[in-house]
């Protein structure tokens, strides 16, 4: 429980926890030394670490959707 192949995720409709607003559609799972990193498209492209609880919030799959942190600058 609480955990997915990466193609499970391909799809999801990502969420900014602070704002409520929709970012995208989450595209793609980069393979990254210390941890993978979230490809989303929307309006703009969003690089996302795939890190829970810092900026991976809720993964909600039943609702098709991911709830993340955006920091600044990303």
């Amino acid at each position: 429980p609480g955990q997915w192949f990466d193609d499970e995720l391909l799809g999801l409709d990502v969420f900014d926890a602070d704002s409520g607003a929709r970012l995208g559609e989450l595209v793609a799972v980069e393979p990254y030394p210390a941890h993978k990193v979230y490809t989303v498209r929307g309006e703009r492209e969003y690089l996302i670490p795939a890190v829970e609880g810092a900026f991976i919030l809720s993964i909600d799959m039943d609702a098709g959707r991911m709830t993340v942190r955006v920091w600044e600058g990303m």
